[in-house]
């Protein structure tokens, strides 16, 4: 069975300088589906499996004013027609200008049907063996702040939680042995987003890991779930675009090491 969810790419503009401001980010989703949707109920484990992501922007990104960027929206285990739906009424709600005081609509591409076979035709191959670059451009919930317990294993299970909630019985698993690669964090680091600050007070906060690590080993039986979660990210938070990573590769020596995790830290 061909697992498949739905994409749709559109382009945002900033009103005003500011770092990317995840809550209303959520919130213009949050409130374009409960309009197409007034049924919906979105609240803790109800809420339905939608999110999105800026494609290579950090949690720390800075937008200028006017500047153009891209938000992309994913829908699993929904028909093409609610999809749709949800278009309709995020360009509705766009329209209106008191909904635009962060951001303005310029363009919302069709919804695309989207499997493996897409991020494939979009990424170079990851290698059966060597390392792997994970770059967390936003934090992945992680309650350890020394990461000392965050293991393969744990990845692993990050992963497959995600792909179950998606997916359910159909999820794609893991096959192979967690400790044929290593994982190394020391790059990786504990940190706090404020997804927004009103009157001076800091709103929500999203507590988290970001940044890179690096896998080592052999990674043949761990490619497909690389792959998914490269687009559907880890974790089980779908709020803030928690989770979301993008795939690097190391061809360095251990010299070059740092080096390259430098440039490879740098948003696209």
């Amino acid at each position: 069975m061909t697992l498949s969810w739905y994409r749709i790419k559109t382009v945002f503009k900033a009103v005003k300088p500011s770092t990317i401001i995840h809550s209303t980010l959520q919130a213009i989703m949050k409130h374009s589906f409960c309009e197409a949707f007034p049924e919906t109920v979105w609240k803790n484990l109800t809420v339905p499996n939608i999110f999105y992501h800026v494609p290579g922007k950090s949690h720390d990104f800075f937008l200028k004013e006017g500047e153009p960027f891209e938000i992309h929206f994913f829908f699993c285990k929904m028909e093409l027609s609610k999809v749709e739906k949800f278009s309709k009424a995020l360009k509705k709600r766009m329209a209106s200008e008191e909904n635009s005081n962060y951001y303005e609509l310029v363009s919302v591409c069709d919804p695309e049907k989207r499997d493996l076979q897409s991020i494939e035709n979009e990424m170079p191959d990851i290698p059966d063996k060597g390392k792997v670059l994970l770059n967390f451009l936003l934090p992945l919930p992680f309650n350890n702040k020394k990461n000392s317990s965050f293991d393969s294993r744990t990845l692993v299970q990050v992963i497959e939680n995600r792909m179950k909630r998606f997916f359910g019985t159909d999820a794609p698993l893991f096959k192979g042995d967690p400790d044929d690669f290593k994982i190394d964090t020391s790059n990786w680091e504990y940190t706090v987003v404020c997804t927004h600050q009103k009157d001076g007070r800091y709103g929500q906060k999203i507590h988290g890991c970001a940044g890179i690590i690096i896998l080592n080993g052999v990674f043949s039986s761990f490619k497909t779930l690389l792959l998914y979660a490269s687009e559907l990210h880890a974790g089980s938070e779908l709020s803030s675009s928690q989770g979301y990573f993008t795939i690097e590769f190391c061809e360095c020596s251990d010299n070059e090491k740092k080096q390259f995790e430098e440039s490879a830290a740098e948003p696209n």
